[in-house]
């Protein structure tokens, strides 16, 4: 608030005194910054709208109910473990043979089987 009668003041000054040349005077640093920062902000806002939505989205990937780092271990369900039919079990094993033994399938002219459905609850 005080800047521009401070301001007018020097140039008031500047020109009693008998300075010609006055047009070189440099503005003062808020005039010059206030342009870029009144302009930076809608930038500076969608770039904190981003990262707050991306971090949202990474906890709720996290909290998907999958658990992505236990694909690695052996699984510890067997046969013994699977209740039900056992005409189910018998083929299950079946296929679980043909992927651990390809060659002995293959001689027989068996192809590699595309997927598997299963029904019911687990």
């Amino acid at each position: 608030s005080d800047s521009p009668s401070v301001h007018s003041k020097l140039l008031e000054a500047l020109t009693e005194g008998g300075c010609s040349d006055i047009s070189t005077l440099p503005e003062p640093l808020m005039s010059r910054l206030s342009g870029p920062a009144t302009a930076s902000i809608p930038f500076i806002y969608l770039a904190l709208l981003y990262k707050m939505l991306t971090k949202l989205q990474r906890s709720h990937n996290d909290d998907d109910g999958i658990d992505n780092h236990s694909s690695a271990l052996p699984p510890s369900t067997t046969f013994a473990h699977v209740a039900g039919i056992d005409t189910a079990k018998i083929e299950l094993s079946e296929i679980v043979s043909y992927l651990r033994n390809p060659a002995k399938y293959k001689q027989l002219g068996a192809s590699i089987p595309r997927g598997v459905l299963l029904h019911g609850p687990p």
